[in-house]
């Protein structure tokens, strides 16, 4: 995916943190019932979560869709709360059209 890298203040992505992207459970799938500010309250009962943003890779932007005013998160969002955690205010990000979207399918269907 090619697209321009830029700096974004992460205050942008605040919202993400409540939504429930997670699995509370390892290795059962997408349950998407803890957002990442729930398991940032107690790494401890979500170890399978706390590994994955201890082994997020910052060096690497992350991926968004962006359309009409609002961010959407393709990529990236283990690193996006290891910068959180950090105290980082500014992250690196490729911000991608929404045609992006038919690319992905294009590839899936491979």
């Amino acid at each position: 995916m090619s697209a321009l890298i830029e700096d974004v203040e992460l205050s942008e992505f605040e919202f993400m943190f409540d939504l429930p992207f997670w699995s509370s459970r390892p290795n059962a799938g997408m349950l998407f019932d803890i957002s990442p500010n729930e398991a940032l309250e107690n790494l401890n009962c979500y170890s399978h979560q706390k590994k994955r943003v201890e082994k997020a890779d910052i060096q690497y932007p992350m991926d968004f869709i962006f359309e009409n005013g609002t961010y959407y998160i393709l990529d990236g969002l283990h690193r996006l709360v290891r910068h959180k955690l950090m105290g980082n205010k500014i992250v690196e990000v490729r911000r991608h059209k929404l045609e992006i979207r038919t690319k992905i399918q294009d590839n899936k269907a491979l």
